[in-house]
């Protein structure tokens, strides 16, 4: 049997999920210098300043804290894509779709941890956690967002799935493998070639 991956207990009291909330922070500062394998409860623990029975009241091992982690984090990254989704506008100075895409970029960018929350959250899923992820509703989104792009074909459940997934995918092959290529610009300029390509084929093609 897999270990479980699930917390024991949802916090619903104040002081519960600030504990839970300290702990994620714990692991947070912790992956900024380890590798997920160097890190156990009891380092999470000490981090967060609790007993580790305290931790396990929360948690049933380390990669359900690190599951959560990503999920919230991935969570509040795709908010930030659908915020510039939702508020992309074409009579604005920028282009709707490099602001896009830059808001993609950007969440992955930056920080040692996120290629460890990607492996986390990529093996939680291998394992059989096929949950709707955030990625979802952003191309949910994409699906209704005919004419925010410019000139763009209507998008089907099928081709709002490639090209949500064909970015996001370009975008965490990078942050596991090539993490200095977020910072390229040319990396933006090729990412915003595909989303136009897959927004708007036929005017590729023509071009």
């Amino acid at each position: 049997m897999q270990p479980s991956v699930k917390m024991r207990k949802n916090a619903k009291q104040a002081r519960a999920k600030l504990t839970i909330e300290t702990i994620l922070e714990a692991a947070t500062q912790l992956l900024e210098g380890r590798e997920p394998d160097q890190i156990s409860t009891n380092h999470i623990a000490a981090r967060a300043g609790v007993s580790i029975g305290t931790l396990y009241q929360y948690f049933p091992n380390k990669t359900a804290i690190f599951v959560a982690l990503a999920e919230r984090d991935i969570q509040a990254r795709f908010e930030v894509v659908a915020a510039a989704l939702t508020g992309a506008d074409p009579a604005g100075g920028e282009d709707p779709v490099r602001a896009l895409t830059r808001a993609f970029i950007s969440s992955f960018a930056g920080s040692p941890r996120n290629a460890a929350l990607v492996k986390v959250i990529m093996s939680s899923r291998a394992k059989g956690g096929r949950g709707p992820l955030p990625v979802d509703a952003v191309a949910a989104l994409m699906m209704r967002a005919s004419g925010r792009f410019g000139p763009m074909r209507q998008m089907s459940e099928v081709s709002a799935f490639v090209l949500t997934r064909a970015v996001l995918w370009t975008i965490l092959s990078a942050t596991l493998d090539a993490p200095h290529l977020l910072e390229d610009p040319e990396f933006e300029d090729e990412i915003v070639l595909l989303t136009r390509a897959l927004l708007n084929p036929a005017q590729v093609q023509s071009a």
